[in-house]
Parts: structure tokens; sequence; C-alpha cells
């Protein structure tokens, strides 16, 4: 897999990146139960443009479970979690949107947010929780200009091989880090 570009310009953008070589293959799932956040995975691209000029592109990077390092506290309040007892605060998506407002801030500061238009592609290997949702409507509300497509998978069935004829195409960069196929890595 190719490093994508640092989009915004610091090494604190690789965390999630980085973390993605030492990632743990998925645990094989029991049908019903909530896979760990820890086995889900989210593939995030995106082309925004601040006063119709181009300030980022993430031709595709991969999330993990975990909270990008180096997030000023207003991105964290812009995008609240749900409260819960099992850690809604660091599920993949989350981050991959911390990571994205964290750059567009960057870019257009807190009052250019509207100011910003573009797409961000969004694929994720198990349908998202709640909290989730949450965090998607809240960046929503902040970036209206920035257009969020989405697709996600249902691990419980995408889990088996003969769950992965119907799966998103998003899903085998995620499947291939995970199980470690990708090309060009050391085995």
């Amino acid at each position: 897999m190719a490093r994508s570009l640092d989009a915004c310009g610091d090494s604190e953008c690789k965390d999630s990146a980085a973390d993605a070589a030492g990632a743990v293959p998925p645990q094989k799932l029991t049908i019903g139960r909530t896979p760990p956040a820890s086995s889900v995975a989210a593939w995030l691209t995106s082309r925004i443009f601040v006063r119709e000029r181009l300030a980022i592109v993430e031709p595709g990077r991969l999330f993990f479970a975990g909270v990008p390092r180096g997030v000023d506290q207003n991105v964290h309040d812009m995008l609240q979690p749900m409260f819960t007892n099992n850690g809604q605060e660091d599920h993949c998506e989350r981050s991959s949107f911390l990571h994205t407002v964290r750059a567009l801030v960057r870019h257009c500061g807190f009052q250019g947010m509207d100011d910003c238009s573009g797409v961000v592609r969004l694929y994720v290997s198990h349908l998202p929780c709640v909290s989730c949702i949450a965090v998607f409507s809240q960046f929503i509300r902040f970036f209206p200009g920035v257009r969020l497509e989405m697709d996600f998978d249902n691990m419980w069935k995408t889990q088996f091989p003969s769950g992965r004829a119907d799966c998103a195409p998003d899903a085998w960069k995620v499947f291939d880090v995970q199980e470690g196929q990708v090309q060009g890595l050391p085995q």
C-alpha cells in the first residue's frame, strides 16, 4: 500500500496510518455480538476546497480505533461522541473525522468552516453505531458544503469468505491490510 500524502503538513497526521502497520487481525465474530472497536477499520478519501481553492486531498487513509494526538479541544468539542461506558470516543469513524476536521481548521480556521466544499468518502468495515452516526451529523452541521458519501459492510457476514462476494468496493483495502495481504510489504 502506498503511503498517502500528509494532508495537514505534520507528523501528527500520520498517527493512524502508522498504527495500521501493527494492526491486530480481526477476530472471528459470533453472529449477533458487537465486534470490538479494535477490529473495525475505516477507509477515508477526500477532496476539499476552501473558498474554491483546493486545500486538502486525501487519496486514501486507513483508520483504526484510537484518538489522534494533537487535536485541539475545540475540534473534539465539535465532534462529540454519545456518552457510553464502552469507549465510543475512540471508534475509527470518529478518529477519521477528527483527523479531517483538524486539517480543515488549519486551512480555514473555525470561522471559515462555511467556506469549505468538496467531498469526503468513508467506507467502514462494520455498520456504524449510534454514536458514530452522531459524529457524522455533527460534521455535516459544521461543514454543510462538504458532501459526505458513506458505505459500510456487516462484519457478521464479511468475516467469512462466502460473505465477501457482495461487500462494498473499498472493503478489499481494509481486508488486505487487516489480513496482511498488502503487496510489497514484508510478511
